[in-house]
């Protein structure tokens, strides 16, 4: 009983001071409040909560289960699953098999990371992350609109996470399900409107949040590819006071020293061995991984290519036909005016060379545009 009183102290003491980076610094209490935050405000907080915009998720699958051993994946080829370099990556294993596990993957982008940087806090959270916690063991859609900046996350049962954010009110939700696939269809959505409802959301998620779910978002960093220099001091102070302690007892029982140095040796000797075997095995995966996953990374992202076409079509507009290759795609559809088409295309950030392959003809029971072109894109934009 005292346990679980504890807990919930514990749970309601973290939601106290959230730290949410959005667009802005805000902090948030258990109450709904929401001010704007400052840099003296950083070391207030409890806990951070990551917006999407800060952060790049996705879910890989890797032929190890163990944690460190993907960790050592991710940091070995940091370029094969994040579009950015970053210091921060959060691991959460959602799914294994004796073949491997699957993974999501929360690489923090060099502004989040910069403010993490800054003061010590207990506890990082990537806000979708959150949407996995609170969902349970239910496939369930977030829909969360921010004064006008939308977030749609969907959490499978196995508590995957894949979420689209958008600036606008064009954010389709039957698009995002038909994105996501067949789990999305049927499942409930559950809608938050404004950052004080949004904040009540978080305080309440984060103050149930299971303590045996959050080793991989403690801020101890454990993903880091750079030393912190408060922990690089704290490692520089730990050796010279174990060295220290070393030539003390040395000087005082130099016998008994030097037994221990001979085990210890000894103990390093047959470690290392393990060490070694472990490595080899680790780099043997590592190349494995990166053979299997190059033609994957090359080819090009239909949903990416298809969320694009979705905000810049009209919905007259209808797709016959489509051909990727590459980063080229070709579409011959019917639409009111291909003119204004092919100029909205041509406009929209990502897509360049939008032209016609063959000439526009007016469909005579229609009297709509049926046209064929093509244009290239960037998947990254």
């Amino acid at each position: 009983m005292e346990s679980i009183k504890l807990y919930k102290w514990l749970g309601r003491w973290l939601s106290g001071r959230i730290l949410y980076i959005g667009d802005q610094l805000l902090m948030m209490d258990g109450h709904g409040a929401v001010e704007t935050a400052s840099e003296e405000d950083i070391p207030n907080a409890r806990v951070v909560v990551v917006g999407k915009a800060h952060y790049f998720e996705t879910v890989k699958h890797f032929p190890f289960n163990k944690t460190r051993e993907i960790k050592s994946a991710v940091l070995l080829d940091q370029n094969a699953y994040s579009p950015f370099s970053t210091t921060r990556c959060f691991i959460r294993k959602i799914h294994q098999t004796d073949d491997g596990a699957t993974v999501n993957l929360w690489f923090i982008s060099p502004e989040a990371a910069g403010v993490l940087e800054k003061q010590f806090i207990s506890l990082v959270i990537p806000e979708t992350a959150l949407f996995s916690f609170h969902s349970g063991h239910s496939s369930r859609i977030y829909e969360v609109d921010l004064n006008g900046q939308f977030l749609l996350s969907w959490v499978g049962n196995n508590g995957a996470v894949q979420s689209l954010r958008s600036d606008n009110d064009g954010t389709d939700l039957d698009a995002f399900r038909r994105s996501i696939g067949r789990d999305a269809a049927a499942c409930p959505v559950a809608k938050i409107t404004g950052q004080k409802d949004y904040a009540v959301f978080l305080s309440e998620t984060i103050s149930g949040l299971p303590f045996n779910g959050l080793y991989p978002f403690a801020n101890f960093n454990p993903n880091s590819v750079s030393l912190d220099s408060r922990m690089l001091k704290r490692g520089i102070y730990g050796a010279a006071a174990s060295f220290a302690i070393y030539l003390t007892l040395s000087m005082a029982m130099p016998y008994c020293v030097e037994k221990r140095l001979e085990k210890e040796d000894t103990a390093i000797s047959a470690q290392s061995v393990e060490w070694v075997e472990k490595q080899n095995e680790i780099d043997l995966a590592v190349k494995k991984q990166n053979k299997l996953a190059d033609p994957i990374n090359a080819y090009p992202s239909k949903y990416m290519l298809m969320t694009l076409l979705l905000k810049v079509m009209t919905p007259e507009a209808r797709i016959i036909q489509m051909t990727v290759s590459n980063n080229r795609a070709e579409i011959r559809g019917e639409a009111p005016s291909a003119t204004d088409l092919l100029t909205t295309l041509s406009e929209t950030g990502g897509i360049r060379n939008a032209q016609f392959i063959s000439p526009v003809r007016k469909e005579s029971k229609t009297g709509r545009d049926m046209f064929t072109l093509s244009f290239e894109f960037n998947e990254k934009k």
